[in-house]
């Protein structure tokens, strides 16, 4: 028997707790005094009184927020008259419940929200101008806080608590900065703003992947290149720190397939092929960072670093050659010396051009009589073996009567300026003596954009004077040099 007859059961169905809780927005006394402050402190143009109207809106919503506080307006209102105020955080819990209490309310709340962002933005990149870092944190958490619409200040914040040392910070500013940059916010972003938007979202990945790398988290820096390649395959300059990356991971055979494909096929700026190289240097791929290098040089032959950093490689790869030399005999000794020869050759062209800008180098000078003494080495006639050795030693004895040795030399741009910092170290000069050291910038072509004295005091023997000057010029500077006197 059928007990229940013929009736069908139905399920007893639940509203989502959201929605049974969703009451729709009206007026109140509240409400309606909130709102006659707000608009006479829109039409106000005196700041005092424009504050104290807000004040006065808010005092009108209070007894709402208790009495009536499942009114969204109550809340909307409230988060107005805050936001307008320039309070960031009482603005946006606001805002929060009355999107809580209804959703629809999302778009109207938007654009207040996007101005206390603005504001809060601007006064963060003011403390940064003003170096008072604190405060620029308070503003740019403010900022992002309140709107998730816009990645800049949370950027900024990655690289603000990099400074303070703040690294589990850092790495979630950073991935809030990505998910933004590449969240649903890119759909408003009008076409004359998409380029700057796709490069935030390339530093925010380059700049996490960085920061995950140093904390040795390796595995998870590829992971994020890889990502940000497969969404835009034709960013080659991404595809090269990709690399790097899995270099540093030990990847080196899926980083190698990278590399050879950007050789071949990329068109990297100098300073990009240039940032290449470093990574894979660091990463002990000396051979693939000496061809980085190399594209780097092609596009900028001025570039005394550059010189600096190939040869660097190839002392690498060729102490890396030696190393295999030694054990071998016969057909594959000699491959090796064939190899040892040209890759010695390349480093004295590079260290001698090192040279030809930074003349009081040791380092530079060093690498010079290396390479001079391996090629002595490798002649296998008396008489060239002999030329090779007498340019051993007076490579040496140029680097042991050195009076004084410049090194970390830098440039820095800025408006229609560079700014050129280094060191003078005495080695054998008498001390208090003054020696001046005449740099000249170069340009994209080789031209001369500016020559500039300075001079310097030797302190002690072993002892380093810093100098500084600036040089007036509207064009990039591709490279330097100096002549040296005392």
């Amino acid at each position: 028997m059928n007990r229940f007859g013929g009736l069908t059961l139905l399920a007893v169905l639940a509203l989502p707790a959201a929605l049974q809780a969703q009451r729709r927005p009206s007026n109140s006394m509240h409400t309606r005094s909130a709102e006659v402050y707000l608009d006479r402190a829109k039409s106000t143009s005196r700041e005092a009184d424009r504050r104290d109207l807000l004040n006065k809106a808010l005092e009108a919503l209070r007894p709402g927020m208790a009495s009536d506080a499942e009114n969204p307006r109550i809340w909307l209102l409230a988060g107005t008259a805050w936001a307008r105020l320039g309070d960031a955080a009482g603005a946006d819990s606001a805002f929060d419940r009355a999107e809580s209490l209804y959703p629809e309310y999302a778009k109207e709340i938007e654009p207040e929200r996007l101005a206390v962002w603005v504001a809060q933005y601007n006064l963060g990149v003011a403390a940064i101008a003003q170096q008072q870092f604190d405060e620029a944190i308070t503003r740019l958490e403010a900022a992002d806080r309140i709107y998730r619409g816009r990645p800049e200040a949370a950027l900024s914040l990655g690289s603000l608590y990099v400074q303070k040392g703040d690294l589990a910070r850092a790495e979630a500013a950073y991935r809030g900065a990505l998910e933004i940059a590449q969240g649903p916010a890119t759909a408003g972003v009008a076409e004359k703003d998409r380029a700057q938007w796709l490069e935030q979202e390339r530093t925010a990945a380059s700049r996490l992947a960085s920061l995950l790398d140093q904390l040795g988290r390796r595995d998870d820096a590829v992971a994020v290149h890889q990502a940000y390649v497969a969404k835009h395959p034709g960013d080659a300059a991404a595809r090269a720190e990709w690399a790097a990356a899995l270099a540093r991971a030990g990847k080196t055979q899926e980083a190698a397939g990278v590399y050879d494909q950007l050789l071949q096929n990329a068109d990297l700026s100098d300073t990009e092929w240039f940032n290449a190289g470093v990574g894979l240097y660091s990463a002990e791929q000396y051979d693939l960072a000496a061809r980085t290098f190399r594209k780097s040089l092609a596009k900028n032959p001025h570039a005394r670093d550059a010189w600096y950093n190939l040869g660097q490689a190839l002392f690498a790869a060729a102490s890396a050659l030696e190393e295999q030399r030694r054990p071998a005999a016969g057909a594959a000794a000699a491959e090796l010396d064939k190899r040892m020869e040209a890759v010695t050759t390349e480093l004295l062209e590079a260290s001698t051009k090192v040279r030809e800008s930074d003349p009081n180098f040791r380092n530079a000078i060093m690498m010079v009589a290396q390479a001079q003494r391996t090629l002595s080495d490798l002649a296998t006639e008396p008489a060239v073996r002999k030329q090779w050795q007498d340019k051993v030693v007076a490579t040496l004895e140029h680097a042991e009567s050195l009076p004084f040795e410049v090194t970390g030399v830098m440039l820095r741009p800025g408006d229609n300026a560079v700014t050129v910092t280094g060191r003078v170290t005495n080695l054998k000069a008498t001390a208090g003596q003054t020696v001046t050291l005449e740099f000249t910038l170069v340009g994209e072509g080789g031209e001369t954009l500016a020559t500039v004295p300075v001079s310097a005091t030797l302190q002690a023997a072993n002892a380093s004077t810093d100098f500084s000057f600036e040089a007036r010029t509207d064009k990039p500077v591709a490279g330097w040099k100096y002549r040296a006197s005392s």
